[in-house]
């Protein structure tokens, strides 16, 4: 199966190059990604699903280190999901999730945590995942993916953003409970019967809260 399409991958991801596909191997940069300190490359071989993948090494503290994507458009109130494949290199590096909301002047709004995954030094690739909601004012968003331990390398691939809840993948809204606030006794998306219920933030099964 030969796919040849027109584009940088934004046909199925809101972020350019999502598969890291594009851009030369083993050149200290990423195609249509900002870095932030550390050191990263695309490198050739064992991509979760392609030819290539990224890789970040945080030679710093923890968070000092991260992968940008480039902004792109959203509307107040629209919900975005990430979901991406992670895996060990070198130490035990945590992948760490977060987005940054921007308004029409370029400034920032907020910048919000999503969800972190300790790799546990594990070299297979492993599945991160988030969801958020745009405030008030924003027309742009970029992901950005932080090596959350200090003094470890993660690589990294196929960054899917999509706008919507999760329904993509599931039948019902808010599947993984990243929509909503936490510990405010209701469940977004959900009915109730009888008990007591919450979104609690914490290890969860696909991101930070279940």
């Amino acid at each position: 199966e030969v796919i040849v399409a027109l584009g940088d991958g934004t046909d199925r991801s809101l972020v350019s190059n999502p598969g890291f596909e594009l851009g030369a191997a083993e050149d200290g940069q990423v195609a249509g990604w900002q870095v932030r300190q550390g050191v990263y490359n695309i490198v050739a071989g064992e991509g979760y699903r392609g030819a290539k993948f990224a890789t970040l090494q945080n030679t710093g503290e923890p968070l000092s280190a991260a992968l940008i994507s480039r902004r792109f458009p959203i509307s107040a109130g629209e919900d975005v999901s990430v979901v991406l494949q992670v895996k060990a290199l070198s130490g035990r590096p945590t992948a760490s999730l977060y987005a940054n909301w921007y308004d029409r002047s370029g400034a920032v709004l907020q910048s919000v945590y999503l969800s972190a995954l300790d790799t546990q030094g594990d070299g297979t690739w492993q599945e991160l995942s988030g969801l958020a909601s745009a405030p008030p004012d924003t027309v742009a968003a970029e992901i950005l993916v932080h090596e959350g331990a200090g003094n470890a390398t993660l690589g990294i691939d196929e960054v899917i953003v999509a706008i919507g809840d999760g329904t993509d993948r599931s039948l019902v809204s808010n599947p993984g409970f990243e929509l909503g606030a936490a510990d405010d006794g209701v469940v977004a998306g959900w009915g109730v019967g009888q008990g007591v219920y919450n979104i609690v933030a914490g290890e969860g099964y696909r991101g930070a809260k279940f």
